[in-house]
């Protein structure tokens, strides 16, 4: 998972000078590097390390708006992740010449008003009946603190529609619109339970099961972290299997009628004789004994719906080998998921963040999918991951908008036009993390209503979010963005614990899918920066508006 703040960029744009110093030798070519020339350039980069310290703190105290600098440094971390090194210390010198340059404005303040549209504005909305019935989507609260026993209170109000028009007054807060007749009364009182399986509801992410997952009406659940299926602890010696850590999770997830995708770690120290941890991930060598595993563990498990293999292939950190060593990893993988489960699904691991997309590793792997199209499968699920900047809202939609369909395109040209597009890692913030401004629990449970929605409406079929209980020291960071996202307040991080506005907002938003046919979506042209999205529900058409 990838999200770039402002300040957290420049914090990153200081560690990549600091990894760009312990790789220095890789980093120039070799004539540069001979004789003594090799402390020279070492000294080159040392020097353009403390410069960049000494501007970046320079133009901070200043109150200047360094986005453009850390843009530029963003696309020096990922031509240097693609191999591209000269290109790296190009961007970095350019980096350094814009602090060096200033003239400088202040930073923009958070876009507050896209978010909430402002003011109120008006707009009409077609209907097909007389009357309608409105409910709010956030809780008529300001935190989830205040919600009493028994369950929050969602406003809900009738309206009248004139000439088959109602107008709606649009605020901060998403609107859920019914259309009231005879017949919609009726089928309210029989409303259909659509399948869990074809839920787009899911949650990113648990230590362990919790009772609360189904309670918010999560339909999936994604293990990975603690709960995923990693190789080397599930089969410590070959031919010898421990399934301690699996076995409580994913069996009370099912017996929860929760469904579940879970992320596969495929490093092993006896298979690939080198040291756990990141960057240690190399395709495996034992094909047979790998296959094996996977063939043991989809029959052990044949209620899991989807295995995933590895994480953020894209990010050299999880996956430090080719794109085409990652190709066969997931056709072998395939291949013995399919053999011991025909109906389970594989997914391709997340692509980590929009520009990953159009990156050396995505452009490779779907080269060599475009020679194989119409011949072997490889996965039956693709997976993004995105996260909400608070700070530019608007420009966020329109880049989910066009990472999703990049996506598409992608597939269609590579032959798996019918393949599904998940987002199992989605979240926005409330609180106060240390590197961006304050959001309010309201406003954060109208991000995920208007997430989700503005998702499905793009194709994606399943959202995952980030995550039920907040993390505490996620990467060792306190008070982070990620510690922050959860829909219920974690008591290690401020000694609070509470369900926040979010997580009822979820609930209902899950509640009211129920009976929704998800490919039977109509978007709506309200106007101005309104959205509106028309869904049939149980035969009925209903309306989600923001």
């Amino acid at each position: 998972m990838i999200f770039y703040s402002k300040k957290m960029l420049y914090a990153a744009g200081i560690f990549f000078l600091l990894i760009v110093v312990c790789l220095v030798n890789p980093l120039y070519p070799k004539e540069r590097i001979t004789g003594g020339s090799e402390n020279s350039a070492y000294s080159e980069m040392s020097q353009k390390r403390e410069q960049m310290r000494r501007l970046i703190k320079q133009r901070e105290e200043e109150g200047a708006d360094l986005s453009e600098v850390m843009s530029v440094l963003e696309q020096s971390r990922i031509a240097r992740q693609n191999g591209d090194k000269q290109e790296s210390i190009r961007l970095l010198d350019k980096a350094i010449t814009l602090l060096e340059k200033g003239g400088f404005t202040k930073p923009k303040q958070a876009e507050t008003a896209a978010i909430t549209q402002g003011s109120e504005i008006t707009v009409e909305l077609p209907v097909g009946s007389a009357q309608v019935e409105v409910t709010e989507l956030v809780p008529d609260a300001a935190s989830g603190k205040d919600i009493k026993t028994g369950g929050p209170a969602f406003k809900s109000y009738n309206l009248p529609a004139d000439n088959k028009k109602v107008r709606l007054k649009l605020g901060g807060v998403p609107l859920f619109v019914r259309e009231i007749t005879s017949q919609s009364a009726d089928k309210q009182t029989k409303q259909a339970v659509s399948n869990c399986k074809d839920s787009p509801f899911g949650i990113h992410d648990i230590d362990k099961f919790d009772e609360r997952l189904a309670d918010v009406g999560a339909c999936w659940v994604r293990h990975a972290g603690k709960t995923a299926l990693i190789w080397d602890m599930a089969e410590p010696e070959k031919g010898e299997f421990d399934w301690s850590r699996t076995d409580d999770a994913l069996n009370e997830t099912h017996r929860s009628n929760i469904e579940t995708i879970v992320n596969i770690s495929t490093f092993n120290h006896w298979d690939q004789g080198r040291g756990r941890g990141r960057g240690s991930k190399k395709l495996v060598k034992d094909i047979t004994a790998y296959q094996n595993f996977l063939q043991q563990t989809v029959r052990r498990y044949p209620f899991v719906k989807a295995w995933q293999i590895e994480n953020e292939p894209d990010n050299k950190l999880f996956w430090p080998d080719t794109p085409e060593n990652y190709l066969t990893l997931l056709k072998v993988s395939y291949q013995a998921i399919k053999r011991a489960n025909p109906d389970a699904m594989v997914v391709i691991g997340g692509a980590s963040h929009p520009t990953a997309l159009d990156g050396k590793f995505w452009t490779d792997v779907f080269q060599l999918l475009e020679k194989q199209k119409g011949k072997e499968r490889y996965f039956d699920v693709f997976d993004i991951h995105w996260f909400l900047h608070v700070d530019r809202y608007m420009q966020n939609l329109e880049q989910l908008t066009e990472y999703v369909q990049n996506a598409r395109v992608k597939l269609n040209k590579a032959g798996y036009q019918a393949v599904p597009i998940w987002i199992t890692e989605m979240a926005s913030y409330s609180g106060s993390p240390m590197e961006l401004g304050p959001v309010s629990e309201k406003q954060h449970a109208g991000e995920l209503v208007k997430l989700y929605l503005h998702s499905l409406s793009q194709g994606v079929s399943k959202i995952f979010w980030v995550r039920l209980i907040e993390w505490s020291g996620f990467k060792g960071k306190t008070n982070g963005y990620f510690g922050n996202t959860g829909l219920i307040n974690n008591p290690l991080n401020d000694g609070e614990s509470h369900k926040k506005l979010a997580y009822y907002s979820y609930k209902k938003l899950a509640e009211l899918f129920r009976g929704i046919n998800l490919k039977d979506i109509n978007i709506l042209n309200p106007g101005g920066q309104a959205h509106a999205y028309k869904f049939i529900k149980d035969g009925h058409p209903v309306y989600f508006v923001w």
